[in-house]
């Protein structure tokens, strides 16, 4: 069996397009069997996505690869490419991704959460890909049901202060649950708020109904009747180059401060 090894040390925002990359390698070489290396922080984000590949937070050992090639060539250090043993090769094609992987239903009622609620998802790789706080507290103050908070560590401290400004409608679930878990509580959700990151792609592979926040990034997903894209169109600055910083380089962040969020807020309405 052809051995085929990929890297993707790329950040979460590229996570769901390296699954692309890897759903079109497995279309290209059917019988082969594909092997991930990844950053930590991302094997359980493909395992949920991908049910043919075998998935690596450490340099795979014992295998001979025959092919090797690098989902993100631009973020994957020369070290890592000298020590994998042969040079990788860039893939860039892509396929669609229609399939998660089963996940169990989740208890919410053991949490205190019944009936109908929201979730927002506050994960975003940098800082400036997350609303400012003042735009949050607005927008959970005039939601008018259940808000379930899903995020990484980081996202926890934000969600145990807003679920202390508003703690009979804001449930703060960062941190604890798994991807496959996180999963689970989206499918039940009325609809989705995300920032740019691979829980809105998992989100739309779900078929919810998403509100996308996107400050100083752009999407590369079209807008549907599923998904409704928040952004700021009139500014010169956006995206940002050359790169995402922690800090709006131009000192004002109007991208996120000045963002429409009515369509949310009439959403909720309707519920």
């Amino acid at each position: 069996m052809q051995q085929i090894l990929c890297l993707h040390f790329s950040g979460s925002s590229n996570a769901i397009e390296s699954v692309r990359k890897i759903r079109a390698m497995q279309d290209t070489y059917p019988d082969a069997e594909i092997h991930v290396y990844c950053s930590i922080e991302f094997p359980e984000v493909f395992s949920l996505v991908l049910d043919r590949a075998l998935i690596h937070n450490e340099k795979p050992r014992g295998i001979s690869f025959d092919k090797i090639y690098d989902l993100s060539p631009a973020s994957t250090t020369l070290w890592t490419k000298l020590t994998i043993g042969s040079w990788p090769k860039p893939w860039t094609e892509m396929a669609s991704v229609d399939f998660i992987k089963e996940v169990p239903a989740f208890d919410l009622a053991s949490k205190g959460i019944t009936g109908k609620y929201i979730v927002y998802a506050l994960e975003g790789e940098f800082v400036t890909q997350v609303l400012d706080y003042p735009n949050i507290v607005r927008l959970l103050d005039k939601l008018d049901t259940s808000i379930i908070l899903l995020g990484n560590s980081w996202d926890e401290n934000l969600g145990y202060r807003f679920n202390k400004i508003f703690p009979e409608k804001v449930h703060n679930l960062c941190k604890v649950h798994s991807h496959s878990e996180m999963a689970a509580i989206m499918r039940g959700a009325e609809f989705i708020i995300t920032h740019d990151s691979p829980m809105l792609e998992i989100a739309q592979i779900l078929g919810k109904k998403t509100f996308a926040i996107f400050g100083p990034t752009t999407s590369t997903l079209p807008a549907s009747d599923s998904l409704t894209i928040l952004e700021n169109k009139g500014l010169g600055c956006r995206p940002c180059q050359p790169k995402l910083r922690n800090y709006c380089p131009l000192n004002h962040f109007h991208c996120m401060k000045d963002i429409d969020l009515i369509p949310i807020i009439h959403a909720s309405k309707t519920l």
